[in-house]
Parts: structure tokens; sequence; C-alpha cells
């Protein structure tokens, strides 16, 4: 999924009646924009669907939002800030043990940006 904080109009935001949520979400088939409300006009932004991946731009980012919220829907971003794009994988080890080092806790996992 690609995640950046999205900064949005504050009257726009108010007219949408956006404002005093902490948490709005957008979901159809196998698409998805989860928003998180982090301080003033800043929103986190989790976006997924089959046509994003670790090639994805702003700007392609902006054409799906534009295409997957449509107007009036979720106000329109001013701004992305620290982009990045998270690939879920699972993966598996033989041994967790071998001699004196030992792969367990923390060490055994990896989080994506959203914790």
């Amino acid at each position: 999924f690609y995640l950046a904080d999205v900064e949005f109009d504050e009257q726009e935001v108010c007219a949408k009646g956006w404002s005093g949520h902490t948490l709005h979400a957008v979901l159809a088939q196998s698409r998805f924009i989860l928003l998180v409300h982090m301080q003033g006009q800043v929103w986190r932004a989790y976006i997924a669907g089959s046509d994003i991946n670790a090639d994805s731009t702003v700007e392609s980012i902006k054409s799906f939002w534009k295409e997957f919220v449509p107007d009036p829907g979720v106000p329109r971003p001013l701004s992305f800030r620290d982009p990045g794009y998270f690939h879920v994988s699972c993966k598996l080890i033989e041994r967790y043990r071998v001699g004196r080092c030992l792969l367990a806790g923390d060490a055994a996992h990896c989080h994506s940006p959203a914790g």
C-alpha cells in the first residue's frame, strides 16, 4: 500500500462535514483509501489498489484519488508529504537458532509503517 501525509483545506474539510472526525474509509472491491486525522489539517492516507505499487508517483496517486473518489466525496488533497510504499510479505525461516544466534521478538518480524 501507498502511505503519505495529506494536507486538506480547512474550509473544505468543514464543508464536507469532516471536522471533529478522526477516521474515514473509502472501500470498493479491491481498493481502499483509509484516512486517519493526525493534527491540524494533516491526515495520514493509506491507499491500496491493484494498480498501486512501488513505482507509483505522487501524480499517479492523485490520478487514482480523483478516479476512485469523485466529487463531492473526500476533500481534494493540497499536498502529499513523505510518500512511501510498503509491500506486505510473508517470510518464513528454516531455523530460529544457529549456534549462539537466536531470532526472536521484534527481530523475527517486520512492521508496516502503519504499525
